[in-house]
């Protein structure tokens, strides 16, 4: 439990009225100083809490029950505070008001007398809370507060951090006295009966960005009136949480509640060194806030009697109390003579008395009733009375617990019911074991079919019926009087289906019982029933899918062939490829599926097909029969969805087979006519040649006969019918054909009646036109609709955006062009320019189809080079990648530096196999140089421990002068040298001469991740330096040199013949 203060706390409800266990802990818990008081806390986290168990507990390790609830639903985990007899519980939580969400401090109020709620109110969340005190002598509450954070509209933020304020109730007024330091959290608050405050503040420090840790705590003495803090000493403790503390007002004692990872636990902080004392660990690593002690009347009242012992055997009403007198008073010191006692149950006297100091006493008394009684001793003397000693017991018969591992079946005409003996009591109280007996009632028809039974098995005869039916049991434990909670068996099938069946989906219910579903990998996931989608549902898991969906017992004829047919599709993302088999059985278990329907396959499909998916079941021989469906995905898959599961009627073996070539197509021009076009079989369902056929039958959707053809009809004939009678959307036409024997094998086509909306545009081409910066977008007229059904192209419209800008203009509206002409690009700017479009009809707009960027505007001029530079081109590039992990411009690291050493180069790093990055250029002007030659550099990778390994990651080189781009080499890395290290590539372009060109670099994974490339050039590979002009740089630095290859060098004054070009585009040549 990391939970950092002031973190709002699980959410509320009721606690179990008996308590929590005894920790071994706890026995023999005390000081040497004296009694430990009754501590009250609000109870606000335990290991297993449910949501259901806020609540003020009464703290006392004497006790058997040393955590006991006293008041459910009580909140402190922002703060509680005992004010004179009422006690303030408040709880962060979120109200609504007028729209507005707000955090508010809840309170809630208490009488101390007897815990009766007095009141309820909201406070602002100024008054939040890690934890409140009360001043004994001044008569008035302090508390470290929450200072709530607030962002203004602008997004600027005030607020945070903690107040040392007063507060007074009920109003809630504050006045603030003192800022908190910052990294210093009041942790736990209390005053002595002297009116002096004390802090345990704790220390720490961030770990990561969401995690602090604490790793100090401290005892400090603050002014109640400055502020002012004074440490006292190191604790030794170091919680992880909030927490409490109060000062016994008799004892001067100071009490403090921690969490951390050793788990809950009582300590006594002394106050003159700081020191805490473990007294007490909490079973469940429970955490309590705002702790509050009563006390008693002096601190020289008698103390706790010990060897309390409450024994009523049997179950009877009638026992012994018995107890030692104190020989030590309340604050610790010695205690003789005569003292009184006082023996009660739940609040009624039972027995009173005098004894003396240490002597032992044993009373008869008889308690009031059956149940959970706390037998309460208390002595007294002349100062008043001491704290109590507790020891809860539960008198009486106890209730039986429910009885365990209750098992019903059904063989051969008789249920069989089984159960494991009942023979403790809910309570731990006594139960009387041959005295138990069972009540079994039949569901849901509600018929009792045995009582009082003392046994735990029976058999109950029950006719099977024609039809299939679902029957639980519940089942009872009596005793004494008193009745167990009812337990209900699982599901008992009686009886199959003969199909036809299909799911009936009346309810989530009654598809759940009819249903068998194995988590047989024993994980988080498993096959769910969504009801309002009337599918099946399997989630994605991190171990895979190993889970079962079994369909309730058909009764199946041997002989006979049942169509399965279902309907299945996975996420809707494309992304995940899910896995199934469909398997059959004589038993509703994993081992019971034995017959294989179709084998492991996968699918990827986001939506159901427009037909179902199928199958035939052929049974060898007469009997019940069940069908699983079993989902086994690889890992951190994702969703499965399943619907439409049916079984046809039983097919024999000379009916006639399937019909062939079945289609339904739409009306390509948008009406509600489907054309159904088939050819009749020619061979039985047994694979024999068929004589004659008497009828076929178009069903339309399972439910309705569409045509029927009763005459006229032969073996191999084709026909045609259109349907005009379909209302618009989805539909599934099966055609049956008949002979003598009955209905034969059914084939199915799913098609959508009426107007689709169109596909999407295959291919948006852009290419740029003779005017620099204006292109032309062309693309071809959609036939298809979204189905892939013809469709009247004729009927589409096509809107055309640009989206080079990232956004999308608008080019052209609802065209029935199929071109257009746009300016992309003005001036001398050259960038890549991209387009999408969308197709749409009358029934609605089709996907979108992007374009391929393309490079438009003013071509670089000869010699190009770049070095990518600090990993930044210098001029436009596009990247395009498959599978890749990253691709990009890297920077120079400590075991790896670009080709020249100026901090930058292109990087792909391929995931698998066939990974492949590619790299385009901008436009390269090449005219006026007669053998234009592309170079660049890559990184030779070679494995040192296996140096004969060379690099076979390939580089492909493919040139574009604006009608697609063309293949103009290709080679593996390790073809240019042998060496671990950068090499050349060059590449000819001479074929492309006095054109514009874009350049693609792919460069794609084999047997080394990682491909580099650096210092890219273009230049003349003719002698002499003539064809050199303007390199096109209007951008810093002022001048660049390059060398006779056209590469930029980092040494302007090296030697050789060099060419510099300032940013005027003026041409300076130096010989070196």
């Amino acid at each position: 439990m990391k939970q950092q203060l002031l973190a709002t706390l699980f959410a509320a409800a009721a606690i179990s009225p008996f308590g929590f266990g005894l920790s071994a802990s706890a026995a023999g818990a005390g000081s040497s100083d004296g009694e430990i008081p009754l501590i009250y806390g609000g109870l606000v986290f335990y290991d297993g809490m449910t949501g259901a168990d806020y609540a003020l507990c009464a703290i006392d390790p004497t006790s058997n029950r040393p955590l006991r609830p006293v008041v459910a639903g009580v909140k402190a985990d922002a703060g509680g505070v005992a004010v004179e007899d009422t006690y303030y519980a408040a709880h962060e939580t979120i109200v609504y008001a007028g729209g507005i969400e707000k955090t508010v401090a809840a309170y809630v109020s208490y009488s101390t007398s007897g815990w009766s709620q007095t009141g309820k109110f909201n406070a602002p969340a100024s008054c939040i809370a890690t934890d409140l005190a009360y001043d004994p002598v001044g008569k008035k509450a302090y508390g470290c507060f929450a200072v709530p954070v607030v962002v203004d509209e602008s997004g600027g933020i005030t607020g945070g951090g903690y107040l040392f304020s007063s507060i007074s109730y009920p109003s809630t007024a504050m006045t603030a006295i003192a800022k908190v330091s910052s990294g210093r959290e009041w942790h736990a608050m209390a005053f002595s009966p002297e009116g002096q405050l004390y802090v345990i503040i704790l220390q720490g420090h961030w770990v990561t960005e969401y995690d602090y840790e604490y790793t100090k705590s401290t005892l400090c003495k603050v002014d109640k009136v400055t502020g002012e803090v004074v440490e006292v000493g190191d604790t030794g403790v170091i919680p992880d949480s909030s927490g409490s503390g109060a000062i016994d007002p008799v004892t001067g004692r100071f009490f403090w509640w921690v969490n951390n990872r050793q788990g809950g636990a009582l300590y006594e902080v002394d106050l003159t060194t700081g020191h805490a004392t473990k007294l007490y660990t909490a079973p469940r690593n429970e955490q309590f806030a705002g702790l509050y002690i009563p006390g008693v009347k002096s601190a020289k009242v008698p103390g706790r009697p010990v060897n309390l012992t409450a024994i009523f055997p049997m179950g009877q009403l009638s026992g012994t109390v018995s107890f030692t007198a104190p020989t030590s008073l309340y604050d610790g010191s010695a205690a003789t003579g005569e003292v009184s006692y006082k023996v009660s149950c739940n609040g009624m006297v039972l027995a009173t008395g005098k004894t003396s100091c240490g002597e032992p006493v044993s009373l008869d008394v008889t308690l009031p009733a059956d149940g959970d009684s706390g037998i309460e001793v208390v002595m007294s003397n002349a100062e008043g009375e001491g704290p109590a000693a507790i020891h809860w017991i539960y008198a009486g018969n106890d209730t039986p617990l429910a009885p365990t591992n209750f098992m019903a079946t059904y063989v051969d005409g008789n249920f069989s019911l089984s159960w494991d003996a009942v023979t403790q009591g809910v309570n731990g109280g006594y139960l009387d074991k041959e005295d138990v007996t069972y009540s079994v009632t039949r569901m849901p028809d509600g018929v009792k079919v045995a009582d009082n039974v003392k046994g735990t098995s029976i058999a109950v005869p029950y006719a099977e019926t024609d039809k299939l039916e679902i029957f639980t049991f519940e089942l009872k434990a009596s005793s004494g009087g008193h009745d167990s909670g009812t337990v209900k068996s699982g599901n008992v099938i009686v009886g199959a289906t003969e199909p036809p069946y299909e799911v009936a989906w009346t309810s989530r219910d009654e598809v759940q019982k009819y249903v068998t579903i194995i988590n047989a990998n024993d994980d988080e996931r498993d096959w769910v029933v969504v009801f309002p989608m009337k599918e099946f549902r399997m989630a994605g898991a991190a171990k895979g899918h190993d889970d079962w969906l079994i369909m309730p017992p058909l009764k199946l004829k041997g002989g006979l062939a049942y169509e399965l047919t279902f309907d299945l599709h996975a996420y809707d993302t494309g992304n995940y490829v899910e896995r199934m088999e469909v398997k059959m059985g004589t038993d509703n278990t994993v081992a019971g599926m034995t017959k294989t329907l179709l084998a492991p396959f996968d699918f990827s499909n986001t939506k159901y097909d427009d037909t179902p998916r199928s199958v035939l079941v052929k049974p060898e021989q007469d009997g019940v029969y069940y069908i699983g469906f079993h989902a086994i995905s690889k890992p951190n898959q994702h969703n499965i969805y399943l619907k439409n599961i049916k079984v046809g009627t039983g097919i024999g073996v000379t009916t006639p087979a399937a019909v062939s070539d079945l289609t339904a197509m739409p009306d390509p021009d948008g009406s509600m006519a489907v054309t159904i076009s088939f050819k009749l079989p020619e061979k039985d369902f047994s694979g024999n040649a068929l004589t004659s056929i008497s009828k076929v039958e178009i069903v339309r959707d399972d439910n309705s006969v569409a045509k029927t053809w009763d005459s006229g009809l032969t073996p191999g004939q084709s026909l045609t019918f259109k349907d005009t009678e379909a209302l618009a959307g989805q539909h599934v036409y099966t055609v049956y054909a008949y002979n003598e024997s009955g209905r034969g094998e059914g084939a199915r086509a799913g098609v959508y009646a009426g107007l689709s909306k169109p596909a999407a545009v295959e291919e948006l081409r852009v290419k740029e036109s003779n005017r620099k910066g204006i292109v032309e977008v062309s693309w071809d007229k959609v036939d298809k609709d979204v189905n892939g059904k013809p469709i009247n192209p004729a009927l589409n419209k096509y809107t055309l955006y640009d989206t080079t800008d990232r956004g999308q203009e608008l080019v052209k509206d609802k065209t029935s062009d199929t071109s257009a002409t746009w300016t992309a690009v003005s001036g001398d700017e050259q960038k890549f320019v991209s387009f999408c479009i969308y197709p749409s009809n009358d029934a609605g707009q089709g996907a979108k189809t992007d374009s391929k960027p393309a490079p438009v505007g003013k071509a670089y001029r000869l010699p190009y080079a770049e070095s990518f530079a600090d990993g930044y081109p210098a001029r436009i590039f596009r990247i395009e990648q498959n599978d890749c992990e990253q691709i990009g411009f890297g920077q120079d690291a400590a075991n790896f530096s670009s080709q020249d050493g100026d901090n930058g180069y292109f990087a792909v790093e391929g995931k698998n196999v066939g990974s492949w990055g590619e790299l385009y250029t901008g436009k390269i002007n090449l005219s006026g140089v007669a053998n234009p030659e592309l170079s660049f550099y890559v990184y030779n990778l070679v494995d040192k421990a296996h140096p004969a390994i060379s690099d076979r990651n390939t580089i492909t080189v493919s040139v574009s002068d604006g009608d697609g781009y063309v293949k103009v080499k290709e080679f593996e890395i390790g073809s240019l040298g042998d060496t671990d290290g950068w090499v050349k590539a060059t590449v000819s372009l001479a074929d492309f001469k006095d054109s514009e060109v874009s350049i693609c670099l792919r460069a794609t994974t084999v047997n080394y991740y990682s491909t580099f490339i650096d210092n890219m050039s273009v230049v003349s590979n003719s002698s002499g330096i003539e064809g050199v002009t303007d390199d096109g740089f209007a951008s810093t630095p002022a001048k660049r040199t390059y060398n006779l290859q056209g590469i930029r060098m980092k040494d302007a004054s090296a030697k050789g013949i060099t060419v510099t070009v300032d940013t005027n585009g003026n041409v300076t040549k130096s010989i070196r």
